[in-house]
């Protein structure tokens, strides 16, 4: 099983994952867009710095995905690493993908110079048994996250 940053190669394998974790949440979310998504891919491939975007691979199969952004403060110097979209298909749930995924995000976040790495679990998905996870990868869990549509 590795981590290695997303290819163009990736866009089928990665369209079906975003439709499943869709399909799995328990939240609403717009409808996915191949075409942002092949933007994302390319803005990850030419601004690594800026973006995150990695696969978790197992046997030349795309298992699950990551993806981050580098976000600044209107009013203080230095940046966090916020991750966006975190994704591994049923199947390899309780296996080393998740936490290859996590722990390649954190060392991008170091690479990159931010003070804190920021992990949230949006989609209402066993949110106890994730933040545990993440507990146990160093997080420390602030708050919560609210969301009003319209």
């Amino acid at each position: 099983m590795i981590v290695r940053p997303v290819r163009h190669s990736d866009r089928r394998p990665l369209l079906r994952l975003a439709k499943a974790m869709r399909a799995e949440s328990l939240i609403p979310f717009p409808e996915i867009s191949e075409t942002r998504g092949w933007a994302m891919i390319v803005a990850a491939r030419w601004l690594p710095n800026r973006f995150y975007f990695r696969v978790v691979e197992e046997k030349g199969r795309v298992i699950g995905f990551l993806t981050g952004f580098k976000a600044g403060h209107t009013y203080a110097y230095g940046h966090a690493a916020v991750h966006d979209i975190w994704y591994v298909a049923p199947a390899h749930r309780g296996s080393s993908a998740a936490r290859r995924l996590v722990g390649d995000f954190l060392s991008w976040s170091e690479e990159i110079g931010a003070y804190r790495t920021v992990m949230s679990v949006h989609t209402g998905l066993r949110k106890d048994r994730t933040g545990k996870f993440l507990e146990r990868m160093g997080f420390v869990h602030m708050g919560g996250v609210y969301c009003k549509d319209g």
